[in-house]
């Protein structure tokens, strides 16, 4: 059976594995690692401080005090060994005395000392190492387990520069850093304890008002809000999860706004056709002549219906969120002469005429197929709701296409609403003008998925429609 382990105790779990992983990381490190970069750092430091100490030997108390504060500020010794120095001792040395007497070996000729340590015991020859230059070395002076670096280089024919350091002080202090490093990890396992717990509480509890939330929209409920004020990815899913909300109520208002015009006006004409229908096999059509109208009724409602069905399609098409376009340049002048001509019966029945004042090399950039359904609602609605013997405008300025025309009737609704499904004028009802109110609606989603901005306006008795490229 699977453990499901909450949020909360995951973040709380995580907080402390990642205090004790960065503990012990730093203890493996310490252990492996430390000694070796303590001493590299001072072996870096030798060299720097043996070039200064280089460039002072012509100057004695410079040279001296120099020596001085190197030895208070880093614990390095610098020794010059001069001819002498280096014949009496060369090949016999007491590794503790030189210990004990690195002082003395400043002036290269103070050796009393030295020879004083020695009068109850035998000399000890020293590595031969020792005395190899340009090298770094380590030795453990005897008795005392004092562990010295040094590098020696020479400054002249009959002298050489010695630097030395201890660096046992390491080892000496291992022991007081584990405990201390002991303490600290309590102490930060304590901590993030507690901060881990808040912090998590805080999280898994607007994440636990978010999933309430979702829940509420997955049944349609849209009446709660998260209001999370945060300003990191929850308080940023919270405004989303919001937004969501709002669009999807309006969205599926919107649906059931359009689902209920939609048979609304499916429901007419299929009314119409089914009584027509009826009479037909009653025989309430006496003679031939009347059975005609009564097929030419069914024929009209039908043809209305397969409109608004395919319109509804179309609109349910351009919706998708998955619409692909093929983007082309295409000859707007050839387009709008491809639209007018299948209109061309009701503009020689209206006596309309066109000024069209656009280049004839104009081009668009569009998806030819969609394009070509918007131009012909846009010149069917001019020339259906155009006043007769009227001129329909079709122009550009500033990229911007406009088409105008005089409408008959009045517009006393507010022309955004015409951008609706199923939303028509009164003027239509007044002139009886047929259609369904989709072809606005229809127009506008192909606009915007080409990449343009449409609006409306009515001024002065003339209906204006425009569009210009926005990206």
């Amino acid at each position: 059976m699977k453990i499901k382990i909450n949020l909360f105790r995951k973040i709380f779990m995580f907080s402390i594995f990642t205090v004790i992983f960065t503990v012990l990381t730093s203890y493996i490190l310490n252990i492996f690692f430390l000694d070796n970069f303590l001493i590299y750092g001072k072996k870096h430091a030798i060299l720097k401080i043996k070039e200064l100490a280089k460039s002072k030997l012509d100057d004695e108390a410079a040279f001296e005090e120099f020596v001085e504060n190197v030895k208070d500020h880093t614990g390095i010794d610098i020794v010059i060994m001069n001819e002498e120095f280096l014949k009496k001792y060369r090949d016999s040395y007491d590794d503790q005395s030189f210990g004990n007497n690195r002082n003395n070996e400043n002036n290269g000729t103070d050796t009393s000392r030295n020879n004083n340590a020695k009068k109850n015991k035998p000399p000890r020859k020293i590595p031969k190492e020792y005395w190899e230059t340009g090298k770094f070395h380590m030795t453990i002076i005897p008795n005392t387990n004092i562990q010295l670096l040094f590098y020696n280089e020479n400054i002249s024919n009959n002298s050489m520069l010695s630097l030395r350091t201890s660096i046992s002080v390491i080892k000496a202090h291992k022991e007081e850093m584990n405990i201390f490093n002991i303490i600290a990890t309590i102490i930060s396992i304590f901590v993030s304890m507690i901060l881990g717990r808040i912090f998590s509480k805080k999280i898994t509890k607007n994440i636990e008002k978010l999933n309430y939330i979702a829940r509420k929209i997955s049944v349609l409920d849209f009446s709660e809000k998260s209001s999370i004020i945060s300003e990191d990815e929850i308080g940023e899913l919270s405004k989303s999860i919001d937004i969501m909300s709002d669009n999807l109520s309006s969205s599926i208002e919107n649906l059931r706004n359009f689902a209920s015009d939609a048979s609304h006006e499916l429901k007419t004409p299929i009314t119409i056709i089914d009584t027509h229908a009826q009479g037909l096999i009653g025989g309430i059509a006496k003679d031939e002549r009347e059975r005609m109208k009564y097929y030419k009724a069914i024929a009209k409602k039908s043809r209305e219906m397969n409109e608004i069905v395919g319109n509804l399609l179309t609109i349910s098409r351009l919706s998708s969120p998955g619409i692909k376009l093929n983007l082309q340049e295409n000859n707007f002048i050839e387009m709008l002469k491809d639209s007018i001509e299948k209109y061309e019966n009701i503009e020689l029945e209206k006596d309309i005429r066109w000024d069209i004042a656009i280049e004839s090399s104009d081009t668009i950039l569009c998806d030819t197929k969609l394009f070509k359904i918007a131009l012909d609602n846009i010149i069917q609605n001019a020339l259906k709701y155009s006043v007769e013997e009227e001129i329909i405008k079709i122009y550009k300025i500033n990229n911007e296409y406009f088409f105008e025309n005089f409408i008959n009737g009045c517009l006393s609704e507010k022309v955004e609403k015409l951008w609706e499904p199923f939303s028509r004028g009164e003027n239509a009802t007044d002139i009886h003008v047929d259609g369904n109110g989709l072809g606005l609606s229809i127009v506008k989603k192909i606009i915007e998925l080409n990449g343009f901005e449409c609006k409306i306006e009515v001024r002065n008795k003339k209906f204006i429609f425009s569009f210009i490229k926005i990206n």
